[in-house]
């Protein structure tokens, strides 16, 4: 690239490092998890009027970090005369990429600005965590009211995220598959001996009973499979709640 592309490349790259020190002094930064660059200044293929494109990845849904990208985006643009456009996600997002774009640019992208490892799984922790409370609570709203199919169903989402969180409080990575889940969680927890067999082979009676509630309409899923799939989801939250202290 000639010395005037070579200008502006890195005059774009000042604008990124200029937007991420104005979002990490904003009321905004214990909730920024990564900030990734991505487009045509991560490839060098820009030109003067290219845009800045970011990824921020966020572990607060109130709209905190939303708010401080685009006032952090306002003032690189009168300082510097350079458009930074930051794409907000929640930090699940980034784990669990929900489309292909997102997977490239995440796989692809240089990251500017990270947690560490250690504060990254804790935020996936506790949100994981605070999903699975909501789902366990409206599976307990929906057995009341006799709809066990989607108690049931409701129930064992609250049990997945809960073991998803578990085993991230000892390892890095979640398995992909709902048997894999269930596999790596007995690796950790059933085979070392912290948990019961026991605990094992009720998530995989519960992962069945959601398959049937889900996708068999001639299945029976009444009061007691509800009633046995919500309080496996509440024996997990208790496990979760003790071993993440």
């Amino acid at each position: 690239m000639n010395s005037k592309g070579d200008s502006v490349l890195e005059r774009k790259r000042r604008a990124a490092e200029r937007f991420v020190s104005r979002l990490l002094e904003s009321p905004a930064c214990p909730y920024v998890a990564r900030v990734v660059l991505h487009g045509s200044v991560l490839t060098g293929k820009v030109r003067p009027e290219s845009d800045v494109d970011v990824l921020v990845f966020r572990t607060d849904g109130s709209g905190i970090v939303e708010r401080a990208c685009d006032e952090a985006g306002f003032w690189v643009a009168v300082e510097m005369a350079e458009s930074v456009e930051p794409l907000v996600y929640s930090l699940n997002d980034y784990w669990h990429p929900a489309s292909y774009f997102l997977y490239r640019a995440v796989r692809d992208g240089e990251v500017l600005y990270t947690m560490s490892a250690e504060e990254l799984r804790r935020e996936e922790v506790n949100s994981l965590r605070e999903l699975a409370v909501e789902y366990l609570e409206g599976a307990r709203d929906l057995a009341v009211r006799g709809r066990y199919r989607l108690a049931v169903d409701a129930a064992y989402n609250a049990a997945e995220l809960m073991v998803k969180a578990l085993i991230l409080l000892k390892a890095e990575q979640l398995p992909r598959t709902h048997g894999g889940l269930v596999g790596r969680f007995g690796e950790l927890y059933v085979r070392t001996g912290d948990l019961s067999a026991d605990v094992g082979r009720r998530l995989r009676e519960a992962l069945r009973h959601r398959n049937l509630a889900r996708y068999d309409r001639a299945a029976r899923i009444g009061p007691e499979e509800a009633a046995e799939t919500v309080r496996l989801a509440e024996e997990l939250l208790a496990t979760l709640e003790e071993k993440g202290k």
